[in-house]
């Protein structure tokens, strides 16, 4: 089955540049798109459409949604274009909004965020591509940094994260400065140089 937005159809999906989606503890698809959130329930075969006119999704910061989602607790996450992370629970009222701030054990550390994941302690690991990684205490609502300046990191531009939970290793993919492992056990980073594929100890 194929979903187009129709502009006769306030039921179909809101636009076609389709970037994410994630399914709820309810069985709905939330769809991040470039102007907005999709929730497509399979039981009516209907689209809901939230963007920045919509009173549900006024407090988003950025319609452009780039990454989404669900975490143990069934909270879907979602991260924008210059709009920092938002996450809310489908089953309750939204929502709490993390974006870059003065104050920086409560913030980002850029508002670009490129994806996520959740590691075994819940601890959610945020890419960004101008700020390194931040790595949320959903508990206490702190956020640590891994920049460049600050460590082993080879580069601020993070474009994908892969979490071994097994090994408790974060693999890092950067943006032409080599793919990094973080060691969440020790927080030794390592990167890996592509001209000679072995690992690079900082």
């Amino acid at each position: 089955t194929v979903f187009r937005h129709d502009r006769q159809n306030p039921d179909s999906i809101m636009s076609d540049f389709v970037r994410c989606c994630v399914e709820d503890d309810m069985g709905k698809l939330w769809i991040g798109t470039d102007i907005g959130l999709s929730c497509y329930d399979p039981r009516t075969g209907r689209f809901e459409n939230y963007n920045d006119a919509n009173q549900y999704f006024s407090r988003v910061k950025h319609a452009s949604i780039w990454c989404c989602r669900k975490d143990g607790q069934g909270n879907i996450w979602i991260g924008t274009y210059y709009g920092g992370v938002n996450y809310f629970n489908p089953k309750y009222e939204p929502y709490t909004v993390y974006s870059r701030s003065p104050i920086r054990k409560k913030s980002l550390s850029d508002n670009v965020i490129g994806c996520m994941v959740e590691d075994n302690e819940g601890y959610l690991w945020i890419a960004t591509e101008g700020g390194g990684i931040n790595r949320l205490d959903r508990k206490t609502g702190y956020i640590k940094w891994y920049t460049r300046s600050g460590t082993d990191l080879s580069s601020d531009n993070i474009q994908s994260l892969y979490y071994d939970g097994d090994k408790e290793i974060l693999w890092i993919g950067t943006h032409l400065h080599d793919l990094n492992r973080l060691d969440i056990r020790t927080g030794k980073i390592v990167s890996y140089d592509d001209a000679q594929a072995t690992p690079q100890a900082k």
